[in-house]
């Protein structure tokens, strides 16, 4: 071999390690930078790859020809290539229209003078982006071609296989580290997301899980192919030698310990998937590894594999259990169901995906056009969240590139997965085939998992990694055998290359064009640099892009691309800049920022984000003008009305901008200009971006205040982004500022438009009711909105008023009664809560859809805005109420009756709250079933605790009742349950708190009473009355009449003691009365008042049986019946029948004298039903009109002179307890009250349920004058 020879094939050699190395620095670095994909890294990628093909070209040069596979996939990457590069091509418009007519709609639309200037645009709706798309995927294709035919040698191969396993370890290895020590960075950047996850180095789990998906099945292949082929190893060395010299034999042998490093690591990855929570890189990855297994299997049979299928099962379940079985069983049920949030997320954006391939078929909206152009599509469930990915890379593909490209490219795709496991099954070598096979199952899993996610369109390092797979499983089944040389083997192209001085030219040359190449690579990656600083410092609270993170400020973690919030229609107060174009930075933060923007659009002039961003920067500039003016202004004004407190301050000078800006338009004026250039230069560059046109409409607003071109921006960014909150609701803004209601020739009334836009925004987004409603109330006036004054109904100057901006959803209708609510529109609270009651019947009448009725751009289909309004709220979209129909009617009826109370209306709250208990037993039935079930399990005292908990809610629950009086029943069930819980008191409460009981239910409670011990006089006694009066309400008058005066006739001293006797002559009554025996029912009723004189319901029934023969029970009932009557049950325990405010004049003491004022008094109407703690009391708090706590009425229960026994009261007595009002009652407008426990200083969190549902009624407080006269006709009490 001549020396000429050796050098050259050493140059060829240093070739190689420098293509290796710039292979390994592209697998490992762009994962540790966020998955690569900041635009920086992407163009420093983009260098790299053209580094490494100008590297392969070299060494062919040196060589003097290039060895390529022979394969059709260089075609299709070709061809693939050729559509993207043919969609920014120029067209003139007729062409245009006939190659895509939805394409040259858009650009009339959103181009001013097109089609009339005849200038040439191309497919592509975005070109910037397709460009810079174009250069991302000839990277991966660069990656994918140095691959598949630099590796020509096993080492090589190992290499690129163990820079593979170094990324996957290291991302498991850092990912458990930082999850498990509950540190949830990535390095210093705060984790905003997936915080339950493992995620490495990645924001998104299944980014983390889909890099590992590819990279184990390759280390799998390697753990086989090293070894080997497993039948010639196995006759050949272990045949006749006993199994303990076997093992030695292994254990002596490197491989084996490389096998168990490979191993060890392979573990590692797949439980780092499995703790990534991420269900179809799971999913993929076990595809991925029985196809293995399969494979295996079908090399070296079943049964040798067996061990192998089952520990890679076993170990799966594992790390399962290590997770936690219910929730990777719960997540992929959810998934199967179709029941998962993110399952109809993805399946929404399909089919939001589908209408847009709909109108672009052929080629597509443009590579990398997809987040520009799909927001008018994109269904109005995600509200302000713009989906600028598919999470469905082959559905996106199709979106951007049409069928011309995405055909090419699936077929591509599947032609490359199958033959690259034809070709790895053919060969015969262990490593050749074990690797290839591999590495085809790993790229098979990303294909796969493209489906669901958006790995490959988005993370650049996976599509590189992605590449170095795909290459190596293209390459590994041709690396020549050892000996042979690459250029021999069959399935090459060997392409010459000439001469020497021939070769040295072409390496020049491409060494140029690279070089040429090169330079706007790291202009753009400098220019994103220069834009995130700007970002970090004119936007602190946002801070730079997610995936920026060569700055601190990412600690904030939120992505500052504007794509929420009001955009360019938002009010400026940051100090006026001047840039002084001086090399050094300015010292002011918003000077630096500028600098640094500038410099950014010096160096990427085409970037329309960088452009709109100028434009946003001008417009500051020229607010800024009027709020410096209104600055000056503002102390001598405020000072002169005498209002200097900050607040006052800010109103004075937001006012005074308002005023100064028609006046100082000169002075703003260039700056505006400056931000039309801007944007027409960011629409000509991005045409379908609709905060871009809104912005430009804000310019011809303030340009020319009788323009018609803001109007139409209006309109145009809306069709661009039909359901987007933030983008309507500017768009509603814009309609209605100045005067662009009044003008003429658009199609529609601008202020029609405003309301349809503002019921839009809520219908997607009911969050914006706080903006929408603040602007409509308040006559166009946004910010200070809650200070400006009491809100209006109506907008100033239009017919636009709350209720027209108010889609017919949940969640609008919900905020809107918030509002009213605030605003004390008791009226329109109330039409509220029907109109949510009514949508809670149509919600459980059918179940609810998943899409939303396409409401499309008017350029393209006819807009039928009806249609849209009145198809049902989708479920899981913002606007969409989660809770069960049952929930939302329970609410209703809760709300319903503390309006109710505040007017005042207390026979309607009274049918409200029997509303309200009907509803809560329904939703108490799972809740008694589950009780059922616990206590069918023998768990009685969990069963135990679910019946008192639903006892507390509804007191009168006969299911509970009788469930909690078998439970104790039972000898040594629920030994130490709380006091008052024995099956006798069960019992009782079930006959005190119905009215009725059926006959089964009486068979019941006598069953029950048959199996209670009853150890004392006054058990039997109590059990006694059970039956009378529980035979009374089940229908058997004469039985319960019989059992009752029996007791009635009895005078032993048990009898006589017992608190509640007269409750036996009130049951007698009610059973004679029933059985029509009108005077033994009066005779009755009054043994029951002559007992307990206080006892309000027989005086009610007395007095409506005796007739004119009543006087003195009416008398003593009108000393028990309030002023203003309420009847709030709390807990069954005790009900606050009403109060009763007075005035008197009272004696005071002044230095010796005795002089009289004017005290005021309430009395509280008390009536007890049940036994109430010592330690629970009254808790009354008068409020003002805001609901702001005036004072505290906190007291104890007093009966003459003495305290009450709460803890033994006499069922159905009335207590009045007057007390003195020390407080201010002049602003006090409304009582809370409510039972609670604790001291009157020192409350607990314990407190009776009030049978509205809340633990305080909200009443009216009325106050009426004192009086002495009997009023006849007295407010029923209930009974």
């Amino acid at each position: 071999m001549s020396e000429g020879y050796k050098k050259e094939r050493r140059r060829a050699d240093e070739f190689d390690i420098l293509i290796e190395a710039i292979l390994i620095a592209m697998i490992t670095l762009p994962p540790l930078a966020l998955g690569g994909v900041a635009p920086w890294a992407r163009f420093s990628l983009a260098f790299l790859g053209l580094l490494l093909m100008v590297c392969w070209l070299a060494q062919g040069a040196w060589r003097g020809s290039v060895s390529v596979i022979r394969s059709p996939a260089w075609g299709f990457l070709l061809l693939f290539l050729g559509t993207a590069l043919f969609q920014l091509t120029p067209f003139s418009p007729d062409v245009l229209n006939s190659i895509s007519p939805s394409t040259w709609r858009v650009y009339c639309q959103a181009i001013t003078d097109y089609p009339a200037s005849e200038q040439a645009r191309t497919l592509s709706l975005f070109p910037y982006a397709t460009g810079m798309e174009i250069v991302r995927v000839a990277t991966l294709m660069a990656v994918f071609f140095v691959v598949a035919n630099f590796t020509r040698t096993r080492r090589q191969t190992v290499g690129i296989v163990l820079a593979l396993a170094a990324v996957g370890s290291f991302e498991a290895l850092y990912g458990f580290a930082e999850q498990f020590s509950g540190h949830k960075h990535i390095f210093w950047v705060l984790r905003q997301y997936h915080l339950e996850a493992v995620t490495g180095t990645f924001h998104n789990k299944n980014h983390f899980a889909g890099l590992l998906e590819m990279v184990i099945p390759v280390l799998l292949g390697l753990l086989v192919g090293i070894g080997g082929r497993p039948e010639k190893r196995m006759r050949t060395r272990f045949r006749g030698i006993p199994f303990r010299q076997r093992i030695v034999l292994a254990l002596s042998s490197s491989t084996v310990y490389q096998q168990v490093i490979i191993a060890a690591f392979s573990v590692v990855m797949l439980a780092a998937v499995f703790f990534s929570l991420s269900r179809a890189g799971g999913i993929c990855l076990f595809i991925s590894l029985i196809g293995f297994v399969l494979f295996l299997a079908a090399g070296s049979g079943f049964r040798r594999y067996t061990l192998a299928v089952l520990l890679i099962v076993g170990a799966m379940f594992l790390v399962a259990a290590g997770i936690g079985m219910e929730v990777a069983i719960s997540r992929i049920e959810d998934a199967v169901n179709g029941q998962s949030t993110s399952w109809i997320d993805r399946a929404d954006l399909a089919r939001s995906a589908l209408t847009l391939i709909r109108d672009y078929p052929l080629f597509g909206t443009g590579l990398g056009s997809f987040g520009t152009v799909f927001p008018a599509y994109q269904s109005p469930r995600f509200g302000d969240a713009w989906a600028d990915y598919l999470h469905n890379d082959w559905l996106q593909v199709f979106c951007e590139t049409g069928i011309a490209g995405g055909v090419v490219l699936a077929i591509g795709s599947f032609w490359l997965a199958a033959s690259s496991f034809r070709s790895a099954m053919r060969t015969e070598d262990p490593f050749k085939r074990w690797v290839a096979l591999g590495a085809s199952l790993g790229a098979s899993a990303m294909l796969l998992h493209s489906f669901v996610d958006y790995n490959l369109s988005k993370i650049t390092s996976n599509g590189i990694i992605f590449a170095t797979v795909a290459g190596l499983a293209l390459a590994v089944p041709r690396i020549p055998r050892r000996g042979e040389d690459s250029s021999s083997i069959a399935g090459r192209w060997i392409l010459p290359l000439g001469p020497r001085p021939i070769r040295v030219a072409t390496a020049v040359f491409v060494l140029a064009l690279a070089a040429f190449a090169s330079r706007p690579l790291l202009r753009n990656a400098v220019a994103d640099v220069y834009f995130n600083q700007y970002l970090a410092l004119a936007f602190p609270e946002e801070g730079p892009d997610d995936y920026f993170f060569l700055m601190s400020s990412g600690e904030t973690g939120k992505p500052g691309n504007g794509e929420t919030g009001n955009g360019l229609l938002r009010e400026s107060k940051v100090q006026n800049p001047k840039l002084n174009g001086a090399l050094s930075l300015p010292s002011s933060p918003a000077e630096r920022s500028r600098v640094f923007l500038r410099n950014a659009v010096d160096l990427d002039p085409r970037n329309p984000r960088y452009l709109y961003y100028s434009a946003d920067n001008a417009l500051r500039r020229a607010d800024e003008i009027a709020t410096q003016e209104a600055a000056k202004r503002a102390p001598l004004l405020a000072s002169a009305e005498g209002q200097e407190d900050t607040s006052q301050m800010e109103k004075v000078v937001f006012a005074l901008v308002k005023s100064l800006t028609p006046q100082l338009h000169d002075q703003r004026r260039p700056l505006l200009l400056q931000a039309e250039n801007f944007l027409r230069r960011a629409i000509d560059g991005a045409p379908t971006v609709a905060r871009y046109h809104l912005a430009l409409g804000r310019v011809f607003g303030e340009l020319n205040q009788t323009s018609e071109q803001a109007a139409h921006r209006a309109e145009v960014g809306v069709a661009f982004a039909p359901n987007k909150p933030a983008i309507l609701f500017d768009a509603g803004q814009l309609m209605l500022a100045g005067n662009v209601g009044r003008r003429h020739g658009l199609e529609e009334d601008p202020v029609d438009m405003a309301r349809k836009y503002f019921r839009a925004a809520l219908r997607s987004d009911p969050d914006y009711a706080d903006r929408v409603y603040s602007f409509v109330a308040n006559g166009g006036t946004s910010t200070f909105a809650n200070e400006i004054g009491p809100p209006k109904r109506a907008f100033a100057g239009s017919d636009i008023d709350l209720l027209s901006v108010t889609p017919k959803t949940q969640g609008a209708y919900e905020r809107l009664c918030s509002i009213l609510w605030d605003m004390g529109d008791w009226e329109g609270v109330i039409a509220c809560l029907e109109v949510i009651e009514e949508l809670a019947d149509a919600q459980r009448l059918g179940p609810q859809p998943t899409g939303f009725p396409a409401w499309r751009p008017h350029f393209f289909r006819s807009v039928v805005f009806a249609d849209y309004e009145a198809a049902p709220s989708l479920k899981g979209a913002r606007g969409y109420d989660n809770r069960a129909p049952l929930q939302i009617k329970l609410s209703v009826a809760r709300r319903r009756c503390a309006v109710f109370g505040i007017l005042g209306d207390w026979q309607a709250r009274e049918e409200a709250a029997s509303e309200h208990q009907a509803l809560l037993r329904q939703r108490l039935v799972d809740e008694i079933a589950e009780a059922r079930r616990l206590r069918g399990r023998g768990r009685n005292r969990e069963a135990m605790r679910e019946y008192l908990s639903v006892l507390r809610q509804d007191w009168a629950n006969s299911e509970a009742l009788f469930g909690a009086a078998e439970l104790s029943s039972a000898a040594g069930a629920f030994d130490d349950a709380p006091q008052w819980n024995a099956s006798i008191d069960h019992l009782y409460r079930l006959v005190i708190n119905n009215s009725r009981l059926s006959a089964d239910e009486y068979d019941r409670a006598r069953r029950i009473l048959n199996t209670v011990a009853l150890r004392t006089d006054s058990d039997k006694l109590t059990a006694d009355f059970i039956r009378g009066a529980g035979a009374i309400l089940g229908g058997r008058e004469e039985e319960g009449t019989a059992i009752l005066g029996a007791l009635a006739a009895r005078h032993d001293e048990t009898v006589r003691l017992w608190r509640q006797k007269h409750l036996i002559w009130h049951y007698l009554g009610m059973g004679f009365e029933k059985m029509g025996r009108k005077d033994d029912a009066i005779d009755a009723y009054g043994k029951a008042v002559e007992i307990l004189p206080a006892h309000a319901s027989s005086l009610v029934r007395l007095c409506e049986l005796a007739g004119s023969q009543s006087k003195a029970w009416s008398a003593r009932l009108a000393a028990l019946t309030p002023e203003v009557p309420c009847n709030v049950d709390f807990g069954g325990k005790i009900t606050l029948v009403g109060y009763t405010l007075s005035s008197e004049r009272v004696p005071v003491f002044v230095e010796g004298m005795e002089l009289a004022e004017e005290a005021r008094f309430i009395t509280y109407y008390w009536r007890f039903s049940d036994r109430l703690p010592p330690d629970y009391h009254p808790s009354v708090q008068f409020c003002d009109e805001d609901w702001q706590i005036v004072f505290r009425h906190d007291h104890r229960i007093y009966s003459e002179g003495r305290a009450y026994p709460t803890d033994f009261p006499r069922c159905g007595e009335v207590v009045a307890v007057r007390i003195r009002i020390k407080g201010d009652l002049t602003s006090a407008q409304f009582l809370k009250v409510g039972i609670v426990a604790g001291s009157a200083r020192k409350q607990t969190d314990k407190a009776l349920c009030c049978d509205a549902g809340n633990e305080y009624a909200t009443l009216m407080l009325r106050q009426v004058q004192d009086t002495v006269e009997t009023n006849e006709s007295h407010t029923r009490i209930k009974s």
